[in-house]
């Protein structure tokens, strides 16, 4: 299996390993993602897989995201997963716990993400005060 890796920030950094563009990466048979979510600085990742984004994936690629829910426009991802025939798994959503159902019903696996109901998550969210987690 090749690895294509794209990452602006090391790139940026001079990182010496072998650093793809965004376009290229896309292509590949499977894409995951691993960034954080931000809408603002010089590497935005708000909506990162739009709708012209995801088009540009291989016809039948799976996107996997564990990152973040909002880095994958999801009713673009909807639409392209049924007219590209991209498998989508996921593991966040944009409006969690509210996700869409119709995506969820669309992937090819979802899991609740349930980083915040660790026990390490409910005590420092306790400390900090914050509701429904006592």
């Amino acid at each position: 299996m090749e690895t294509l890796l794209n990452d602006p920030p090391l790139a940026d950094q001079g990182d010496s390993r072998d650093l793809r563009e965004l376009d290229e990466v896309l292509e590949a048979d499977v894409v995951t993602l691993h960034v954080p979510f931000a809408t603002g600085g010089d590497h935005p990742t708000a909506d990162l897989l739009n709708a012209g984004r995801l088009m540009r994936m291989k016809r039948g690629a799976c996107l996997i995201n564990t990152a973040r829910g909002g880095v994958v426009d999801e009713s673009s991802l909807k639409n392209a997963m049924a007219t590209r025939e991209l498998r989508g798994v996921l593991d966040v959503w944009r409006h969690e716990p509210a996700i869409d159902s119709g995506l969820a019903a669309a992937v090819m696996l979802g899991t609740p993400h349930i980083a915040g109901y660790s026990l390490d998550a409910k005590l420092r969210a306790t400390a900090d005060g914050l509701p429904g987690y006592v």
